[in-house]
């Protein structure tokens, strides 16, 4: 299940090479990559539609057809929804309240705000866990979190904060 219209940061090609790596780190599951990337689309979706440039309407009606048909017949998310549930209310709880601290005039604050607005990442590693454990988890972790890392707390300010 590829997302729909690559973001401006990057690639149709980006985003194939983050579909061969999370099939690797799914362990081959590939209703857990489907998983993965569906809350991952639904997510980037909502944030553009709050505080970036207007999706089209195609990526805003597989984003919804994400959230309200395909989540709903995936076996590896229906079997794992209430572990993904409280990292999903607490990723958006999070997000919510990043957008708020981004606009301060404390430095900390919008330092606050750039962390909290990555919770959502969390869930690739829950879905790492479910697949393969603890062990698995733990050894996948950080090589997700580097591939991941798309931009340093300066850029991310630059854009979300001065140029606004």
């Amino acid at each position: 299940m590829n997302a729909p219209a690559p973001l401006k940061w990057d690639s149709v090609e980006w985003r194939q090479h983050r579909d061969e790596r999370l099939l690797g780190w799914m362990k081959g599951n590939v209703d857990a990559v489907n998983t993965v990337i569906a809350l991952s689309t639904i997510a980037e979706t909502w944030d553009d539609l709050h505080d970036d440039e207007a999706p089209s309407k195609d990526r805003i009606n597989a984003a919804f057809t994400l959230a309200l048909v395909k989540l709903q017949v995936n076996d590896f998310y229906k079997a794992n929804e209430a572990l993904f549930f409280s990292q999903i209310v607490t990723s958006i709880n999070g997000w919510m309240d990043a957008n708020e601290l981004q606009s301060s005039a404390s430095e900390s604050e919008r330092m606050h705000a750039w962390f909290l607005r990555s919770l959502g990442h969390e869930i690739t590693h829950l879905a790492a866990f479910r697949v393969g454990g603890w062990e698995h988890m733990r050894k996948v972790s950080m090589e997700m979190r580097h591939f991941f890392m798309h931009e340093r707390f300066d850029e991310w300010e630059y854009r979300h904060v001065r140029a606004a």
